[in-house]
């Protein structure tokens, strides 16, 4: 996980089940906030991070991020990218890119927020009972 400046915790069964937290100290204009993002997906891919459910990494082209940047805003306030992630037997992650204010300023008064999302990794445990089935 980045260095963190709040977490949210969830629980399920009286443990621990995701935390989400956020590198940003404040909402951020797009392309600073697209530039922690190619930072933190430098890092999750040169750590292993693998995608997972057919997931994609953000397109750091400049056009991808202008389709990125026009997706987001189109939608209802708060609209978001996500990238699902794991690292088998261990991590599940979700790495969310979201507008959280002005998303439909055409002044650039938009502003961005990046949060991390991180579980167990439950299609392990999936994976795990169906060779089990497959084996019984």
């Amino acid at each position: 996980m980045p260095p963190t400046t709040f977490a949210a915790i969830g629980y399920m069964h009286n443990k621990v089940d995701t935390i989400t937290t956020s590198p940003m100290l404040k909402k951020l204009p797009f392309e600073r906030t697209m530039n922690e993002v190619a930072q933190l997906q430098g890092i999750f891919q040169e750590q292993g991070w693998q995608l997972e459910n057919d997931a994609t990494w953000f397109d750091l082209s400049p056009q991808g991020r202008a389709d990125l940047r026009a997706r987001i805003r189109l939608g209802n306030h708060g609209c978001c990218k996500w990238v699902s992630l794991r690292a088998p037997g261990k991590y599940s992650m979700i790495f969310r890119l979201r507008c959280v204010d002005d998303c439909d300023s055409k002044l650039g008064l938009d502003r961005y927020l990046i949060d991390i999302s991180i579980g167990e990794d439950y299609l392990d445990e999936i994976e795990q009972r169906k060779r089990q089935k497959a084996s019984s």
